[in-house]
This record gives structure tokens, sequence and C-alpha cells, in this order.
């Protein structure tokens, strides 16, 4: 009988989360079980522990919370247990059998949907669905029938540029 109750993801998301506050909650514990001054904030304490010169009773207050912080620690460790043993289950059930004398059954490849842009020059696949090839200088390449084309505007004499035009007509 199986007792798969989480996805991987799920699992993974509770390792990683697990280890994480094992971490967080270990370091926590040691620093209240050193009595960190830092951490007097979280140390519930009242006006009569703080009366008087004894600090006995802080320091318990201090180990108290540390105390808890370990126990809290644990659980997580067997929470990160719990979540290992989920995506083992996730693997077993995902792979198949070395038991099984069925024949495996292969599927055949989905059709491909027919793309907006023919597929005649690297510079489609470059540009995907942009506007067109001219954004990353391509405008020297052969983009295939029924795609626009640049084509060099004459050097006008004064300027002495060459700025291309870009012709939606088909060529």
């Amino acid at each position: 009988m199986s007792v798969l109750v989480c996805g991987p993801k799920l699992a993974t998301c509770g390792i990683v989360f697990s280890i994480w506050g094992v971490i967080m909650l270990a370091m926590l514990g040691i620093f209240f079980k050193t009595h960190s001054a830092v951490l007097i904030e979280d140390v519930p304490l009242t006006e009569e522990d703080m009366a008087g010169d004894n600090l006995t009773n802080v320091y318990g207050l201090y180990d108290q919370v540390g105390y808890n912080c370990f126990v809290a620690a644990g659980i997580y460790v067997l929470v990160a247990a719990f979540s290992f043993c989920q995506m083992k289950l996730n693997k077993r059930k995902d792979s198949p059998s070395a038991t099984s004398t069925a024949p495996r059954v292969s599927l055949a490849p989905r059709p491909q949907r027919p793309s907006r842009f023919p597929r005649s020059s690297p510079a489609i696949s470059l540009c995907g669905s942009l506007p067109g090839p001219l954004l990353f200088g391509l405008d020297f390449l052969d983009l295939g029938p029924g795609l626009p084309r640049t084509t060099p505007r004459s050097t006008d004499s004064d300027l002495g540029s060459q700025a291309p035009i870009v012709s939606t007509t088909p060529i």
C-alpha cells in the first residue's frame, strides 16, 4: 500500500523549507543557549523576572526559548524525512517497473503546428516574432519569400550615406 500524499514539487518544497528551518532554528537555539543580548526582546520577560540583581530567571527563560528552538528544528528534520520519502515514492511511481513484462508503448511525435515564419534562414530563429531582423542589424540576410526585405537606397552624393529602405512587397 502506497502512502503517497504529495507530488514531487511539494516534496521538494518541503525539503528546501525543512533544510532552511533546521539551519535557522538550530542557530537561534545556539544563540539563545549562549544568552545572546541581541535576542532579549524575544524572551518572554515579566517585571518580576527583571526585579533584583538575580538573573537566574532571565537565564532560565533564555534556556527555555533555546530548547523550544531545538524542538522545532527536530520537527523540521521529521518533515524533511517525510518529504524525502515522498520524493522517493514519486520517483518509484514515475519510473517503469523492472518486473513489468508488458511491452513498452512508444508514443508518436506530435504533429508540428505551422509556423508564422518560414524556416529559411537563421535570422528567423534569432528574431522569433520580433518586427524584423533590422533590430539585430541582419538586413543583409535573405528572409525567404513573402517577407519584408531591405534594399539599399541609392547613395546621395551630398550626404554620402546608405540608409536601408524596407520594402513591403514580396520579392
